[in-house]
């Protein structure tokens, strides 16, 4: 039952399932499918031997492909939520995304030519139709992808931040190619932990890459404010020597003023492999001999966390349903006991010690998710929030700058000594969640945690 596809479950104004209103992207009438016309899509299941129109892909062990009787058109499912769930959700009408698909430049990201009308007819890598299915590849070439992050793009069509299978394996093959080691494409989606998340984020592809062997650049900035230096070599060998990319209103393109792409631009945390950043990744603040718990001594900085502790204290009306019973304790008696004598809840703290969690790996993890947040926010500006542990003078405690374009925060997270020192060797583990305080049924060791699933800080 084609209709029955994640990128046809919309209801329009009126309530009902009908289809909305979408061409076919190969038509060359461009007529509209009608509630009249759900045969024209169907599922083709059963005709496996056939290729897809937008990337030329062969079909077979793809899970759902779609074609249009009116002419013939097939498309996979990776190139199907990309062009026809981009046409449902265009307005005020629908639009054709294979019309608009330009071929790729074949001299790639070390192209040179910058006149106007190359730029505007060829796709170069870090345009933002750089994606797989977006553009078209001539005979024997292949896609210029240089970082990490240019295989993940690449293979992100919906610029959603994750991949998920279909696309994931198309990237796989892609880093096995690369590779210097044999990669077992068939066992790559599991190893990157996609079964147990259902899509892979770029950290989880990035750490599956260096597993298999790739050497590549990373190719995001993990250090806010560096110097993003010119990686241009020439056909003869010869280096850009620009130190530091600088926009130039002359361009449209996001060119430097050297003359090249800014693209091509990276610090030096960028062009370092995973394996590098791991071992480089210490805040300049960090103690140099100190890993894992590191008590701070630092008098200043622990009067900044007691009055951070007095200024973010609510003090009335925070009493919360897994404080528990006064007469019976915590998950001891039912709801109604609990509500009728509600446990005492602490009118204020005291700070008695503070350690500083220096774990280069989690770190490194974290600088990375913070950088893919901070390419996606670049190119669609997050709504601000105030949070109040956030705001000055609480930005920049322990002579941390948070970066507030992406709505960086400090928060609290309340949990046994022992439960914080695993968080703090190993992070958090969605499979834990609700096994702490919150209300469960008697004889469960886990229950529905407080607000819903998810971590609580």
């Amino acid at each position: 039952k084609p209709w029955r596809h994640r990128h046809f479950a919309r209801t329009t104004a009126g309530g009902d399932d009908r289809m909305p209103m979408i061409c076919c992207p190969r038509c060359p009438h461009k007529k509209e499918l009608h509630k009249s016309q759900r045969s024209s899509w169907s599922c083709i299941l059963c005709r496996p031997n056939r290729r897809c129109s937008a990337c030329s892909g062969s079909i077979v062990g793809r899970k759902e492909a779609w074609s249009c009787k009116l002419c013939g058109y097939i498309a996979c499912e990776l190139c199907a939520a990309t062009s026809i769930d981009a046409a449902m959700k265009s307005v005020p009408g629908p639009r054709s995304v294979a019309a608009t698909k330009r071929p790729a430049c074949r001299y790639g990201a070390m192209c040179y030519n910058s006149a106007t009308d190359h730029v505007a007819r060829f796709a170069h890598p870090g345009d933002r139709d750089f994606r797989y299915g977006s553009i078209t590849l001539g005979k024997g070439q292949r896609a210029d992808l240089r970082t990490l992050w240019d295989i993940f793009c690449y293979f992100d069509p919906e610029e959603s931040g994750h991949m998920f299978k279909d696309a994931f394996m198309l990237a796989a093959q892609e880093v096995a190619s690369l590779s210097q080691e044999y990669v077992d494409v068939g066992v790559a989606w599991s190893e990157a932990r996609g079964s147990d998340h259902g899509q892979v984020s770029f950290v989880r592809f990035a750490i599956w890459c260096a597993g298999v062997g790739l050497r590549l650049p990373v190719g995001l900035d993990t250090i806010a404010g560096s110097r993003r230096c010119c990686r241009f070599t020439s056909a003869e060998g010869r280096i850009c020597g620009c130190q530091d990319c600088t926009a130039s209103a002359a361009n449209s393109d996001e060119r430097c003023r050297c003359g090249h792409r800014s693209h091509l631009h990276r610090s030096e945390a960028a062009q370092q492999t995973l394996q590098m950043q791991l071992l480089t990744s210490r805040p300049a603040h960090w103690m140099p001999s100190g890993i894992g718990l590191v008590r701070m001594t630092d008098a200043a900085v622990l009067s900044q966390l007691q009055f951070l502790l007095d200024a973010t204290h609510l003090e009335t009306d925070n009493w919360t349903r897994d404080r528990g019973c006064a007469l019976h304790g915590v998950n001891r008696c039912a709801n109604d006991c609990i509500f009728a004598n509600r446990a005492r809840v602490p009118t204020g703290y005291r700070l008695v010690a503070a350690w500083r969690n220096q774990n280069p790996a989690l770190w490194a993890r974290y600088s990375l998710m913070r950088a893919t947040i901070g390419q996606q926010c670049s190119k669609k500006p997050c709504t601000p929030v105030n949070v109040e542990s956030s705001l000055p003078a609480f930005d920049t405690l322990d002579s941390t700058n948070l970066a507030r374009n992406i709505n960086e925060f400090r928060l609290f997270h309340g949990s046994s000594h022992n439960a914080c020192k695993d968080i703090c060797e190993n992070n958090f583990s969605l499979s834990l969640a609700g096994s702490g305080a919150t209300w469960k049924v008697p004889g469960s060791s886990a229950g529905t945690s407080l607000y819903g699933p998810g971590f609580f800080l």
